[in-house]
């Protein structure tokens, strides 16, 4: 069984995603059911009941939270275009705040 990026699912994966009811669920996989195509997983909680997910519907932590890095990446290159525009135009404080936005996440 494969998540939504292809990875294979093992049972103690650290999961994001969304239950069969379209909640998001974040939280240990327990358990995979390769007879079923929907609702074939069960994700748990620290002190809170199990959510059946859909495995092909969600994803590893690791690959969410480095999905989302890319996305910080094109957003910060996005900005920096848009800064190379403005700074031409004479609006140079507006690297200082693609600064400030790259020294909060990390990138310098």
């Amino acid at each position: 069984m494969h998540y939504a990026n292809g990875r294979e699912a093992k049972v103690g994966d650290e999961v994001v995603g969304r239950n069969v009811s379209g909640e998001p669920v974040a939280g240990v996989l327990v358990d995979l059911r390769a007879e079923s195509d929907t609702c074939n997983g069960n994700v748990i909680l620290t002190g809170a009941p199990k959510h059946c997910v859909t495995i092909k519907n969600c994803l590893h932590v690791e690959d969410a939270f480095a999905e989302n890095q890319k996305k910080v990446q094109r957003l910060l290159e996005l900005l920096a275009r848009c800064n190379g525009v403005l700074v031409a135009h004479g609006y140079d404080e507006n690297e200082g705040i693609r600064k400030e936005v790259e020294d909060e996440l990390g990138y310098t």
